[in-house]
C-alpha cells in the first residue's frame, strides 16, 4: 500500500511541473539528506514517465556521494536519451572531488566511454564535458576524435573539457609524483596542430574555444594562434584571444594588444592586462585616460602608474575629480608609488579623515610605498571607524617584519565583527611565526556557529599546512566539526598524514526558510541600483531552493541598500552581503543545486566558501562567458534587460531596492 501511496505522489509531481519551488516532496527530502536509498528514488528509477526518472538522476547527482554510483550508471543506460544526459551530467560532477569516486573510477570509465558513442548528440555533449572533470590519463585520446569530428556543438565541448582535464593536472601536481604534471602538460605536436585548425573554423564558437583553452592554461605553443585570433572578426574570441596574451606574457603580442585598445570596452580592459603583464606599459595612450569607462580610466591608470614616465599630473587630476571612485582610488594608489613619503604620509592620514569608506580603504593600499613610515599610519587605519578599512590594514601588517606587528593584533583578537576576524586569518596564514598556530587555534575557539564557517574552513587550513605533532591533535578535533565544509579540511589533511578514521557526520545544515515558497511560472526580479536598473529572469526548476531564498529574500526587502562588495571587470559583480565587507551572509546555507546551464553574459550564479554546499545570501553576476565557473557554481537566473547597467557597476555601488515583477 504504501508503496502505491508513494507511486501515486511522484506521478502528481511529475504531471505538476509547472509548479516550482524548493518544497519538492520526497525528491527534495532525498537530495538533502543525501539518500540514494530513499523510496521516492527508487519508485521513480522504475517508473514509466521519462520526467520523474531524469528528476531521479538530477537528484542523483547533486547528492555527492559515492553512494548514488549505482543508481547513476543504471540510469546512463536508459531508454530514454533525456534520462541518459541527466544521469552522464551527475556522473560528470562527481568528478570533481576524488572522494566522491574513491574505487569506482574504473567502473565510470566504462560508462562514460559507451556514452562517448551514444546515438544522441545531447548525451555525447554530456559524455565529453563528464571526462574533462574527471580527467583520465585517456581524456586527450578520447577527446581528439570530437576535435576532428563534423558536430560543431562537440567540438565546442571538447575544447571545454581539454580545458577542464589540464586544470585538473595543473591543480593535482603539487601533490603527484615528480615528472607526473611534465607527462600531461604541455599539448603534444598532433594536438596542437589540431587547434591550430580549429582556430581557423568557420564557425566563431570553436575558435572562442580554442582561445579559451590558452587565456585559461599558460602554454607558450599557443602564442602564435593568439596572435591570429586577436584581430578576428568576433568580438568574444577576440576578448579571449586578449585574455590569453596577457596570460602568456610575451612582449611579441604587444601589437595585437595596443589595436585591442581601440576595440570594445572589454577589448580595452583586457588589452591594457596584457600589456602590463607584457611590461610593454610605456606604449599606453595616455587618451585612454579620458575613457568614457570608468573601468578603463581605472585600469589604465593602475597600468601607466608602473612605467618609466608615468604621467602624475594626469593621476593628480584624476584623484582630484574623476567622477568614479575606482578611478580615484586607483590614482592614490598610483601616486604612492612617485611622490616623496614623508608628503604622501600627511596626506594619507587626510584621506583617513574623509567620509568615503572606499578611498579610506585604497590610502591603506597606497600605503605600501611609505616605507619605514607605514606600520605608523596602518596603526592608526585600525583605529578606523569601519570593519572595511580595519581588515584592509590588517592584512596590509601581513608584509610588515616588525615585531611590533604582533602587538597591534589585540584589537582584532577581540572582535565580533567577521570580516575582521576573517581578515586575522588571512594575516595568519602568510605568517611562518611559531605563534600561528596558537593564535589561530583561539580564534578558532572563539568562531563556533554557522556564521564562522567560512573563518573555520582558512584555520583548518592554517592548520593543514603547519606540520608537527600539535596541529595534528588540532587537526583532529577539527575533524569533528559542525560545519561538513570545515570538517573536510581536517580530515583530508589527516590522511595526508597517514590517519584515517570513520569520522562521525557533520551537523546538518539550517534550511533555508524560504523553501516552502513556490511558483507557477519562472519569477522575474528588478534591481533598481545606483547606476539603473536591470532585470533578471529565475530558473525555478533548476535551483528551485536557490530562486525560492533569494524571491523570498527580496519580498522582504532584505536586499535594499546593500553594496556590490566585490566588481572584477571583465569577470563580475558580487553583492548581497548584509555586512558590505565579502565575508557576510544568512543564518543558514544552501545545498549546492548544480544544472547544466552555463555562464554567459548576465548569468546569476551563488558564490560559496571552500565547501559547496555553503551559498546562502550573496549573488553574483558574469559579465561574459565564464566557463571555468561551468558545474562548480549554481546557476539559477539570468539578466534578460539592463545589460549597460551590469557593464557600469562599480565597488561601493549600492542595490537600492530590488522588487519582484508581478
Amino acid at each position: 500500500m504504501l508503496r502505491v501511496i508513494v507511486w501515486f505522489l511522484l506521478v502528481w509531481l511529475g504531471c505538476g511541473a509547472s509548479l516550482w519551488g524548493a518544497d519538492l516532496g520526497p525528491f527534495g527530502v532525498a537530495e538533502e539528506n543525501e539518500d540514494p536509498r530513499h523510496p521516492s528514488l527508487l519508485v521513480a528509477l522504475r517508473s514509466v514517465d521519462a520526467s520523474l526518472r531524469v528528476r531521479a538522476a538530477r537528484s542523483m547527482g547533486r547528492m555527492q556521494t559515492p553512494r548514488a554510483l549505482d543508481a547513476l550508471r543504471l540510469l546512463a543506460s536508459d531508454a530514454d536519451e533525456k534520462v541518459r544526459t541527466m544521469a552522464i551530467f551527475g556522473l560528470g560532477q562527481l568528478g570533481w572531488e576524488v572522494s566522491w569516486t574513491q574505487g569506482h573510477r574504473d567502473a565510470i570509465k566504462g560508462v562514460l566511454r559507451r556514452a562517448l558513442g551514444d546515438p544522441s548528440v545531447g548525451v555525447r555533449r554530456a559524455a565529453i564535458e563528464a571526462v574533462g572533470k574527471y580527467a583520465f590519463v585517456e581524456t586527450r585520446l578520447w577527446l581528439t576524435a570530437f576535435l576532428r569530428g563534423a558536430e560543431v556543438s562537440l567540438r565546442v565541448e571538447a575544447l571545454r573539457a581539454l580545458f577542464r582535464a589540464a586544470y585538473l593536472w595543473q591543480r593535482r601536481a603539487a601533490t603527484a609524483p615528480k615528472g607526473w604534471l611534465a607527462s600531461r602538460l604541455p599539448l603534444s605536436r598532433v594536438m596542437m596542430q589540431d587547434l591550430q585548425r580549429l582556430s581557423k573554423s568557420k564557425e566563431a564558437e570553436v575558435r572562442a574555444g580554442v582561445a579559451y583553452y590558452f587565456a585559461r592554461i599558460n602554454d607558450p605553443q599557443g602564442l602564435s594562434i593568439l596572435l591570429d585570433l586577436a584581430d578576428d572578426a568576433h568580438a568574444q574570441v577576440r576578448l579571449f584571444a586578449l585574455q590569453g596574451l596577457q596570460k602568456l606574457a610575451n612582449p611579441k603580442g604587444a601589437e595585437a594588444a595596443l589595436r585591442g585598445t581601440s576595440s570594445a570596452v572589454a577589448h580595452r580592459i583586457a588589452a591594457l592586462q596584457a600589456l602590463e603583464a607584457m611590461k610593454q606599459v610605456h606604449r599606453v595612450s595616455d587618451l585612454l585616460s579620458r575613457d568614457k569607462s570608468a573601468h578603463t580610466r581605472a585600469v589604465w591608470v593602475r597600468v601607466r602608474s608602473k612605467g618609466l614616465r608615468p604621467p602624475l599630473a594626469l593621476f593628480r587630476a584624476m584623484w582630484k575629480s574623476d567622477p568614479s571612485r575606482s578611478v580615484r582610488s586607483a590614482a592614490l594608489i598610483a601616486l604612492g608609488q612617485h611622490t616623496d613619503p614623508d608628503a604622501f604620509l600627511l596626506e594619507l592620514i587626510g584621506v583617513l579623515h574623509q567620509k568615503d569608506i572606499f578611498l579610506r580603504e585604497a590610502a591603506v593600499a597606497a600605503s605600501a610605498w611609505l616605507g619605514w613610515r607605514r606600520l605608523s599610519f596602518l596603526e592608526m587605519a585600525l583605529q578606523d571607524q569601519h570593519v572595511l578599512v580595519r581588515s584592509a590594514a590588517l592584512m596590509a601588517l601581513a608584509k610588515e617584519k616588525s615585531p611590533r606587528v604582533w602587538s597591534l593584533l589585540q584589537r582584532a583578537l577581540r572582535s565580533e565583527e567577521l570580516a575582521e576576524r576573517g581578515a586575522l586569518v588571512m594575516f595568519l596564514a602568510a605568517q611562518k611565526s611559531p605563534r600561528v598556530q596558537d593564535i589561530a587555534w583561539d580564534l578558532y575557539q572563539k568562531s563556533r556557529g554557522e556564521r564562522w564557517v567560512e573563518v573555520r574552513e582558512e584555520i583548518a587550513q592554517i592548520l593543514a599546512r603547519i606540520r608537527n605533532p600539535q596541529t595534528t591533535h588540532l587537526l583532529d578535533l577539527v575533524a569533528h566539526d559542525e560545519a561538513a565544509s570545515v570538517a573536510r579540511i581536517a580530515q583530508q589533511a589527516l590522511q595526508k598524514r597517514g590517519i584515517s578514521k570513520p569520522w562521525p557526520l557533520a551537523k546538518a545544515r539550517r534550511a533555508s526558510p524560504y523553501r516552502g515558497v513556490r511558483f507557477s511560472r519562472n519569477p522575474v526580479v528588478v534591481f533598481e541600483t545606483t547606476r539603473g536598473s536591470f532585470s533578471v529572469v529565475f530558473f525555478a526548476e533548476d535551483a528551485p531552493i536557490h530562486v525560492a531564498t533569494v524571491v523570498g529574500l527580496v519580498e522582504k526587502g532584505f536586499y535594499h541598500g546593500l553594496l556590490w562588495h566585490r566588481v572584477i571587470p571583465n569577470f563580475v559583480i558580487q553583492g548581497g552581503d548584509p555586512d558590505g565587507t565579502g565575508w557576510g551572509g544568512g543564518d543558514f546555507s544552501l545545498r549546492a543545486e548544480i544544472n547544466p546551464r552555463r555562464f554567459v553574459r548576465g548569468t546569476l550564479g551563488m558564490p560559496r566558501a571552500m565547501g559547496w554546499d555553503t551559498g546562502s545570501v550573496q549573488l553574483f553576476f558574469t559579465h561574459g562567458q565564464t566557463p571555468h565557473l561551468d558545474g562548480q557554481y549554481t546557476v539559477f537566473g539570468q539578466i534578460r534587460k539592463g545589460f549597460e547597467v551590469l557593464d557600469r557597476i562599480e565597488r561601493g555601488d549600492r542595490i537600492l531596492r530590488a522588487y519582484r515583477v508581478p
